[in-house]
């Protein structure tokens, strides 16, 4: 939906890379083409901002799993949102609704106030306060009554926990509560690794695509904005690892993945070292170069930015003054 000419409007976006030399992203609306009206731009040709460094259009969206099967794996998906919904709304009914209403018929309290904003009528109360009461109509003696809570936790509980269960019974991922208090078995342990490793390598080359297209609109966008320094990232398919393979990546000395991982922290441990006097910035950079596989001047620009924020980097770090002294 968007707003047009004061009216909510269903809309199309469409993104068509047809002609790759002439990519084209507008907004449909009522069969015209309104993107002129709701953006106040079009992108067009060289007007087309979704593009890599070496200026290739790309869609900014990225599609996950086998697009034949849109339905594959949904039952996880809305059990992962349902139960999670189910406990938040437990937790919430056991702050808010879980203690009794008290009420009083035919009785004014002794000394209560009003609110004439909201008109609420109460006083202040206590432990160590002794609430009086007189009767509205002598003739007809008032009560006090209160009424259980509004709220059952233990009951909600048990059925989202229930529900839970069940859920993962259905997906052959049973988990014995009678015989393991609610912790999943080593067996059931195993067969949760196993079925989730199943699906790494489709969301590796997913999460991947998504990084290297959320850098490439980063880029592009530091690019156009006027004052801005442009970042200037990688825009390279980087390595995902999941789980256990962090895990074992950094427990495997000198093997390629612990070589990966390191990637992601050498630009701050070097930016790091050489605001500390330890490392010549010109070295230091030519090792983010080679880490990251990137040109001298992006990792010149990757080692200023860390180098900016020391405070990232842990309390030692201390900022570059320019010619490595304090």
């Amino acid at each position: 939906m968007r707003r047009i000419s004061d009216r909510d409007i269903e809309c199309w976006d469409t993104w068509d890379l047809t002609d790759p030399e002439n990519p084209t992203y507008r907004v449909y609306a009522e069969g015209a083409d309104r993107t002129l009206e709701t953006l106040g731009q079009r992108y067009e040709g060289p007007g087309y901002w979704w593009r890599y460094a070496d200026g290739r259009p790309f869609i900014p969206l990225v599609v996950q799993g086998d697009p034949r099967e849109p339905y594959l794996g949904l039952e996880l998906a809305d059990a992962s949102l349902t139960v999670n919904a189910m406990w938040t709304h437990t937790k919430a009914g056991a702050f808010d609704a879980y203690y009794p209403s008290r009420h009083a018929i035919g009785l004014r309290l002794v000394g209560s106030t009003s609110n004439s904003n909201t008109g609420q009528t109460g006083t202040q109360t206590g432990p160590e306060i002794v609430h009086c009461w007189e009767h509205e109509d002598p003739e007809r003696p008032g009560s006090l009554m209160q009424f259980g809570p509004g709220f059952d936790p233990e009951a909600m509980a048990r059925f989202a926990r229930a529900y839970e269960t069940g859920l993962i019974s259905a997906l052959d991922l049973s988990i014995r509560i009678e015989g393991t208090g609610g912790e999943p078995a080593e067996t059931e342990v195993r067969a949760l690794r196993e079925a989730a490793a199943w699906y790494y390598d489709g969301a590796r080359g997913h999460d991947s695509l998504v990084l290297r297209r959320v850098t490439a609109l980063c880029n592009r966008a530091s690019e156009m904005t006027p004052g801005m320094t442009p970042f200037n990232l990688p825009e390279i398919a980087h390595n995902i690892l999941y789980r256990e393979e962090i895990t074992e990546a950094l427990a495997s000395p000198g093997d390629e993945s612990q070589l990966l991982v390191g990637q992601m922290t050498a630009t701050l441990e070097v930016a790091r070292a050489v605001g500390r006097g330890e490392l010549d910035r010109a070295a230091g950079e030519a090792m983010v170069a080679k880490f990251m596989g990137i040109s001298a001047e992006q990792a010149s620009e990757m080692v200023g930015r860390e180098m900016e924020h020391p405070d990232t980097g842990g309390a030692d770090s201390k900022p570059d003054k320019g010619d490595g002294e304090e």
